[in-house]
């Protein structure tokens, strides 16, 4: 078979793995419906009936690109179970081309985002979150999303690859996940940020696929936001996926 037959075998096994496992398929689930949920509730009513329109506008999307963010952790702890539960071990003595466990993990990761954000969106959508930008916008939303679940998914390949436990992982992709959250655009202004600060927040992954996402859905800057965003993800991606393909070739060595 070839690798990107492999590679999709890889993929689907992922991708079931996370429907046969009802904790995780329920946290993944729930978590972004309510972290949306709550914080409309609560920022909705602080800025106000006139402006809880445009609030969601932004909020939506910067809650969507969180699945990425806060499901890394379980994708590391997968990775890490993958490479110390014998599967490698037994990559050795099979026809199997070792890249295809890692593009497989990497394409299950996106596609499982993708499904999440997917959900996010429409229970967005019952609260009043439109697109306004038509059918093509709609399809560059969710590219969008993919490629920032692409680096989420390379961040967690190396970390899961990386020194560490089960234990260990989650709190180590948790804690940055969270201070990026906060520090961005989508969750308040730009402008209510301290300004010796403001520049960190606009360069913030999440500031800038946010920008984007509000682009494509409620209509701003698309182009600028979208390079800044693909900046990022073949710069930190890149160099995660480097660094994690690294390890696994030392580890796959016949």
């Amino acid at each position: 078979m070839s690798t990107v037959t492999q590679a999709s075998l890889f993929a689907g096994r992922n991708l079931r793995r996370f429907f046969r496992a009802p904790p995780a398929l329920i946290y993944s689930f729930a978590f972004p419906v309510l972290l949306l949920l709550t914080q409309y509730a609560v920022f909705g009513r602080i800025v106000g009936d006139g402006d809880r329109q445009h609030y969601l506008e932004r909020l939506a999307p910067l809650v969507v690109l969180s699945t990425a963010a806060f499901g890394s952790p379980s994708s590391a702890v997968g990775f890490l179970r993958d490479l110390t539960g014998g599967l490698v071990d037994r990559l050795r003595v099979m026809p199997v081309r070792p890249g295809a466990l890692l593009v497989g993990r990497l394409t299950g990761d996106v596609l499982r985002i993708v499904l999440i954000g997917v959900l996010t969106t429409a229970v967005a959508m019952l609260l009043g979150f439109r697109f306004r930008q038509g059918a093509a916008a709609v399809v560059g939303f969710f590219a969008v999303l993919a490629l920032f679940g692409a680096m989420w998914a390379a961040i967690a390949l190396w970390r899961g690859s990386g020194p560490g436990d089960e234990e260990s992982l989650p709190p180590s992709l948790t804690g940055p996940a969270t201070l990026l959250f906060i520090f961005s655009s989508g969750f308040v202004p730009v402008s209510a940020f301290p300004s010796v600060v403001q520049p960190l927040v606009r360069a913030n992954p999440f500031s800038t696929a946010t920008e984007a996402l509000v682009g494509l859905s409620s209509g701003g800057p698309v182009l600028a936001p979208v390079l800044q965003t693909l900046a990022w993800v073949l710069g930190l991606g890149g160099v995660c996926l480097l660094v994690a393909v690294r390890r696994f070739a030392r580890r796959t060595a016949r």
